[in-house]
Order: structure tokens, then sequence, then C-alpha cells
């Protein structure tokens, strides 16, 4: 019985949903009548369209979240998405490019040494799993069956597989940017509103500094002051910004998020204020004063030993950082050119 009455909750709660997805919509619908009886169409690319069905299917994640989705900025955004997801849906099928099963177990694989390298050995991961009833056999397999039995999954990971094929697999990083910090500013809001405000006045000459210590919600940071830190220490978007900017230039306006996505923060912009480059003598002497208070040439060769495979592990993980920007940025000029190269068309 418990089940059952758990279950018809759940059945109230979709019935719900989907009754103020269609409340909520009646607004949006009507102003877009005279489109739906002409052909629901809302946007075109290259031969197909995207309809206001997909974009309403679309919004009623948003719904189910609780956000307004009368937002016109937000319905543009979706249909942005939509024309960008059908472009890649039309290569992949003109380049045959799909997932296979190797590419899944890689996929799956990949995800499990990242979640590796966030603990600090091996011991301390597979403790975890057992924490959680699983072996990294077993957590494998689950991994692989997840992505097998999603087909949205599969498409997305087909488009990355797709784009990355176009960029190549070559992706150096110089070591100039494995030791290179950045001291920079940011100011944090609430509303994309406020940030479009506050970008305006910076145009037109106030202080970035004043203007952080008036609007930013990040009260941690006295004029928006976030000093130096290395790429590894800042969220991916934030890091995206610091390797593109020069020093003493504001970015533009961008949705501060966790790096996968999940969490929304905010409008963040920032200001690039210096870089540095530090050897890795200094490094390792900052490690060395960290772990036992001394610097690294006054350790004992045992000492030295652990130091040198903190060091190891910090280039790593800053590596795999630097790496995520730099197919972050060379994504982002990749997607701009089959935009480009495809015939878009948006009803208004």
């Amino acid at each position: 019985m418990k089940n059952n009455f758990f279950l018809g909750n759940e059945i109230m709660k979709k019935i719900a949903v989907i009754l103020v997805f269609l409340f909520s919509f009646i607004d949006f619908v009507f102003a877009n009548i005279n489109l739906m009886k002409l052909n629901n169409i809302q946007a075109q690319v290259n031969n197909e369209v995207v309809s206001l069905i997909d974009v309403n299917r679309a919004l009623l994640e948003y719904i189910e979240q609780g956000i307004d989705i009368n937002n016109k900025e937000l319905q543009h955004r979706i249909i942005l998405e939509q024309i960008q997801d059908k472009i890649l849906e039309q290569l992949l099928v003109k380049f045959e490019m799909e997932i296979n099963d190797a590419d899944i177990k890689n996929i799956a694989l990949n995800k499990i040494e990242e979640e590796r390298a966030s603990f600090p050995n091996e011991n301390e991961y597979i403790n975890y799993l057992r924490s959680q009833g699983l072996t990294l056999e077993s957590y494998l397999a689950k991994l692989i069956e997840q992505i097998q039995n999603s087909k949205e999954l599969k498409k997305k990971l087909a488009q990355e597989k797709f784009i990355n094929a176009q960029i190549g697999n070559a992706i150096t990083i110089p070591l100039e940017w494995l030791e290179t910090r950045y001291d920079y500013s940011i100011i944090l809001v609430k509303e994309q509103s406020e940030i479009l405000d506050i970008l305006l006045k910076l145009r037109r000459g106030e202080k970035f500094e004043e203007l952080a210590d008036k609007y930013s919600i990040n009260k941690n940071y006295p004029q928006g002051r976030v000093g130096w830190k290395d790429i590894n220490e800042n969220l991916l978007a934030i890091e995206y910004y610091l390797l593109s900017l020069e020093p003493g230039r504001i970015s533009g306006y961008f949705p501060l998020t966790s790096d996968n996505g999940s969490d929304f923060y905010g409008y963040a912009v920032i200001k690039l204020n210096d870089r540095k480059r530090v050897s890795k003598k200094t490094i390792l002497d900052e490690l060395s004063q960290k772990e036992f208070n001394k610097n690294y040439s006054e350790l004992t060769p045992i000492n030295k030993d652990i130091i040198n495979g903190q060091y190891d592990k910090y280039i790593k993980l800053k590596e795999r950082k630097l790496f995520a920007v730099r197919l972050s940025i060379l994504k982002n000029d990749l997607l701009k050119k089959i935009w480009d190269s495809a015939f878009v068309s948006i009803k208004e």
C-alpha cells in the first residue's frame, strides 16, 4: 500500500506539472496563434524545421524546476539550442557518425578516471565505491548500461564525438600555461538585467571596484578582488576568460554555473588584473611549506618523494583543467563556423 500511495503522488505531481505547463503557455500560444495556424514553425534549419511543439517540449523541463517559461529571453535561447541541435543532427547523418560500444566503454572509463582524480589516492576511491555497494567492475558496467539505455545521451555523445573529430585530439598545453597564475576580480549578480546595466556603466567609465562593492552579491571579495589563483582553483566558466583575457581587460557577461552545469550562481563579469609565471621550484617550495613547513631543498629524500608526488598530481589536475578550457574555446569557434555554414531562418 505504501508504494501505491507514493506512486499515486508521483502521478498526481506529473498531472499537475502538465496542467501548469498548459496554463502557463496559454498567453504564449495565443500570442503566436497566427503562426501556428500557418505552419507551427519557429525556425528553419536547412531543409528541416524547429516547431513550437519542439520548443514547448524543451521548456517543460524548466517548468519542473519552477522557472518562469514566459520569459522571452529563455524562449529565444531554447530556440537557438534547438537550432544548434538540429544542425548537429544533420551533420551526424551526413558523416554517418555514431557512438559504438568501444566509444561507450571509453566514455565510462574516462568518467571513472575523472572521479578517481578527485580522491587522495585509489584506495580512497575504491572505499567510496564500496560504501555505495559497488566495485570498479560493477560501476563500469553500470555506467555503460546507463549510456546504452539513453537515446538522448547517446545522441549528445555522438555530437561530442563529431566535434572532437573536427578539432582533433592533439591539443597541446604549453608549459607557460601550466606555470601561469592569474589575479582577477569578479562582479556577480542574480539577474541578467543587472549585469547588463553594470556592463553599460563600465563602458561609460565607472570603476569596476566601485560597482563590485555596490552590486556584487559575493561580499567575500571587497571591491570584487579575488586575488591570485591557479587555473585549477576556479570554475571552468571563469577559467575560460582567464585564459582569453589580457591584463586590464574586462570580460563580457556570462552565466556562472558549476562545472557540470547543474548549479546556477548568477551572472558574472570578470576583470583580469594581472598574470604571472611561477617556476617549478616555487611550486615545490609552496607544497613543501604547506606539508612540512620547510623549503623543498631542506627536505629529506623521503619527504622530497612525497612532494614530488604532490607536484605530479598538481600538474595533472592543471593539465586536465587547461585541456577542458582549450577544448571549450575551440568548440565555440567550430560551432560558430558550423552555424555560419548552415541556412538558418528564425520566425519572428
